[in-house]
């Protein structure tokens, strides 16, 4: 349960303290700063300042309170809260307690949000280095021409690579048209099939366009979940 806040408020004439929920001038009260503080913070302002003047017989007016209070009091920048200078650490800098743990979880989200794309990164680099790796970065378009290329080489149809590949003639064409790459495992049976090193079907074609690249890793590669394509 939040605490009640007041505004606190002083009578100049008769020297006495209110917890007003209101911060217009009532009965000759003159409210302090427009912040809303809880009794607790307002006791221990009003001690501060009875140990501070009042003891002393010093004069007290709303200048000599408004500077204390600005002294007293850590106010958000964010949500306007009151935090009282014995709870206030420097380290919360323009922050109350509550909105300095928020930003301090948004900062946690962002570091271990860059810690993971680094590891990423280093695992794409990885994957590139594989043969499903160079097959999606070629893309299917390339895979299939270098297929359908060795095929006609070799006097092969699309049945008797279906075949080879124990699947249906319908999931031949959508091996071979439908998907971003094609499994390595594929092309592995297709080298066997056609009696050519799989280097073959991974060769890229001349005055192929220099690939867009983010972070050093193709944007095709980057983009796209690192997942066996079906």
């Amino acid at each position: 349960m939040k605490p009640k806040l007041f505004y606190l408020k002083y009578s100049i004439e008769t020297h006495e303290w209110l917890l007003d929920v209101k911060y217009s001038t009532e009965n000759f009260y003159y409210g302090i700063r427009k912040h809303l503080i809880t009794q607790y913070q307002a006791e221990l302002f009003v001690e501060r300042i009875d140990k501070l003047y009042i003891k002393k017989n010093k004069d007290v007016n709303l200048n000599i309170l408004e500077f204390e209070f600005d002294n007293s009091f850590h106010i958000c920048y964010t949500c306007g809260k009151a935090t009282y200078r014995d709870d206030y650490y420097p380290r919360y800098k323009t922050h109350c307690y509550e909105h300095y743990l928020e930003v301090m979880t948004e900062m946690y989200k962002i570091s271990r949000a860059k810690v993971i794309e680094r590891e990423r990164l280093e695992n794409l680099k990885e994957y590139l280095k594989t043969e499903q790796g160079k097959a999606d970065l070629i893309g299917l378009q390339v895979l299939r021409s270098n297929i359908i290329i060795q095929l006609r080489k070799h006097s092969k149809t699309q049945t008797e690579l279906a075949v080879a590949l124990g699947v249906t003639d319908t999931s031949c064409h959508r091996i071979l048209y439908d998907n971003l790459s094609i499994k390595v495992e594929y092309l592995y049976k297709i080298s066997e099939f056609l009696l050519i090193p799989i280097d073959l079907l991974l060769k890229s074609p001349r005055g192929l366009a220099p690939l867009k690249k983010k972070n050093n890793i193709p944007i095709c590669v980057y983009r796209k979940p690192m997942r066996s394509i079906k």
